[in-house]
C-alpha cells in the first residue's frame, strides 16, 4: 500500500526583538524544530530553511517565514522514511524546493533526496542512499538546468563519499566519482561551477590528511587537486567555495599561525587554477572561532559566520574584503540573541538574514541551550564588544572599581571549575583564570586604562582600569 504523506502546515504569528541593527526575526520552539543547521532561501517573499531536529516526530522539519519576521509557517515534518535529520540547504528552482538528510530513508537509514512544492504539497521522495551510491548527503544542490549535483560525507566505492548527479524528476541517478583519500575524502559543503567545472573542498584526506579544494567536469572526468591544505595554510576546511569571478574564496575550521590543532581557521583565495593560494586571514582565539557554514560575496566583502569563539564564546558574524583587508566583527551571538550559527548567510542587498542552531528566547545557560533563531542584520552593522549582563543581586561581585592594580572577585558558589576571564570592549580576552574558589584577587595593573568586563559563567561585570 502507498503510503499518503500528510503535510502538517503551522501558522505561528511571531514577533521580531531588535539589538542594535540586529532583529531576531523567529524563536524556534521546538513543534516547528530546532537545531536549524543550513543556510535560508529566497523566493523574493518568504525565506525557506530546514531544522535538524524538532517538529512532531522530533526529526527535524522544512519551514518558511517571511523576511520580517511574520507568518512562519512549518511545512513539512521529517518521521523516518521521508528523511531524518536534515542538514545543508534547500535548492530552489522556481517551481520545487529540493534538498537532503542525513540519515532517514527505506534502505538502512544513509539519507535521502527529496523535493516539495513552496506551499508544502506534492512531497516526493528522489531518492534513498545506500551506502554504495552514498551515505550522509550534505550540503545542498547545484543545478546545471538539467541534473542536480550534490555529494555524500561517506559511502562509495572507498567509504570516502562520492559526487552525484541525478534528474529533478529523480531518475538518472549517477555517481560519477568515488572520493578515494588523494582526492580527498568525506566532502562537507556544496559544489559550485566555474567555466567547464565543478568546484568544491573536502573536510579530510590530501596529501597532508588536513582537506583538499578540488575539480571535475559534471561528467566525472578530470578530476584535479587544486591544493593540499597543511595546518599551516589552514586544515579541515567545511564551508562551501564562492566566487567573485576572478578568485575562489574558502574558510577552514582549523590551522593557520604555527600550524596549530585548536580550531581557529583561517580565510582564504586560490585562482581556479590552484594558483595564487592567499590566507586573507587568521583568526586567534582562546575561544577557537571555528568558521562554518559558507562565505557570501557582496562587493566589496566577503560575510561569514563562526560556530564559536567572540565574546561570549558563542560565535560571531564578521566581514573582510577580498584582499584581505577592513576585518570586522560584526556581532557577538549572545544567548537569547542567538548562539553556535551553523548554516551560512544570504542577503537581499539590504540585510543579510541567517540562523543560529541553539539560543533564542529562553537564552542559553547550563540548563537550557535554546532551539535556535532566525536573524537578520544590516549589511553596515558593527555591533561588538559585551554587555553586563548582571543584575545588583548576582552571584558575582567585583571590588573595587574603579581598580588600579588588585581586582578582587567574589563568587557565591563553591567547589565548583570556574572559568574567570577578563574582556576589553572589543570582545577581546585579556587575562583567563580558573578557580575553585569563591573569593579571587587578579592582578589588572598592566591592563591600560578603559573599560572591561569581568565574565564568570553566565554573568558578566563592568569595571573601570584606573
Amino acid at each position: 500500500m502507498k503510503k499518503q504523506l500528510t503535510v502538517t502546515a503551522i501558522l505561528i504569528f511571531s514577533f521580531s526583538f531588535t539589538f542594535g541593527q540586529f532583529t531576531k526575526l523567529y524563536d524556534f520552539n521546538d513543534i516547528g524544530g530546532r537545531t536549524p543547521n543550513g543556510s535560508l532561501v529566497s523566493d523574493g517573499t518568504y525565506l525557506y530553511g530546514m531544522t535538524y531536529n524538532g517538529g512532531v516526530n522530533g526529526k527535524g522539519t522544512v519551514f518558511k517565514i517571511k523576511s520580517d519576521g511574520n507568518n512562519f509557517i512549518k511545512l513539512l515534518d521529517f518521521d523516518g522514511t521521508n528523511g531524518w535529520n536534515p542538514r545543508g540547504s534547500l535548492f530552489f528552482d522556481g517551481e520545487y524546493l529540493y534538498g537532503m538528510t542525513w540519515h532517514g530513508g527505506t534502505n538502512g537509514g544513509y539519507g535521502v533526496l527529496f523535493k516539495l512544492k513552496p506551499d508544502g504539497t506534492a512531497y516526493t521522495k528522489l531518492y534513498d542512499f545506500d551506502n554504495t551510491n552514498g551515505y550522509c548527503p550534505n550540503g545542498s544542490l547545484y543545478s546545471d538546468g538539467k541534473y542536480l549535483y550534490g555529494m555524500t560525507a561517506g559511502g562509495g566505492t572507498n567509504g570516502w563519499g562520492v559526487i552525484f548527479k541525478i534528474k529533478p524528476d529523480g531518475t538518472d541517478f549517477t555517481k560519477i566519482f568515488d572520493f578515494d583519500g588523494v582526492h580527498g575524502a568525506m566532502p562537507d559543503g556544496t559544489l559550485i561551477s566555474y567555466g567547464t567545472h565543478l568546484y568544491g573542498t573536502t573536510h579530510k584526506g590530501g596529501s597532508h590528511g588536513y582537506g583538499v579544494i578540488f575539480k571535475i567536469k559534471p561528467d566525472g572526468t578530470d578530476c584535479t587537486t587544486l591544493f593540499n591544505f597543511d595546518l599551516t595554510n589552514g586544515s579541515f576546511p567545511n564551508v562551501d567555495l564562492v566566487t567573485d569571478g576572478i578568485y575562489l574564496y574558502g574558510a577552514t575550521s582549523q590551522g593557520g599561525a604555527n600550524g596549530s590543532f585548536v580550531r581557529n581557521g583561517v580565510v582564504f583565495k586560490i585562482k581556479p587554477d590552484g594558483t595564487d593560494f592567499t590566507k586573507l586571514h587568521e583568526f586567534v582565539s582562546v575561544n577557537s572561532p571555528f568558521p562554518n557554514g559558507s562565505l557570501i560575496y557582496s562587493n566589496p566583502y566577503l560575510y561569514g559566520t563562526t560556530l564559536s569563539g567572540g565574546a561570549y564564546n558563542l560565535g560571531f558574524l564578521y566581514k573582510i574584503k577580498t584582499d584581505g583587508t577592513d576585518y570586522v566583527k560584526m556581532f557577538d551571538f549572545r544567548g537569547t540573541y542567538g548562539a553556535h550559527p551553523l548554516g551560512s548567510l544570504i542577503s537581499d542587498g539590504i540585510y543579510l538574514y541567517g540562523t543560529t542552531s541553539e539560543g533564542g528566547a529562553k537564552g542559553y545557560d547550563s540548563g537550557y541551550n535554546g532551539n535556535g533563531i532566525v536573524f537578520k542584520i544590516n549589511k553596515n552593522t558593527v555591533v561588538t564588544g559585551i554587555q553586563e549582563l548582571s543584575s545588583d543581586n548576582s552571584q558575582l561581585k567585583i571590588y573595587p572599581n574603579p581598580v588600579s592594580e588588585i581586582l578582587n572577585i567574589e563568587l557565591e558558589i563553591e567547589n565548583v571549575k570556574t572559568e574567570i576571564k577578563i574582556i576589553d570592549v572589543l570582545g577581546k580576552e585579556v587575562i583567563q583564570h580558573s578557580s575553585f574558589n569563591s573569593y579571587n584577587s587578579i592582578d589588572v595593573s598592566k591592563l591600560p586604562k578603559g573599560i572591561y568586563f569581568v565574565k564568570a559563567g553566565n554573568e558578566v561585570r563592568k569595571f573601570i582600569k584606573d
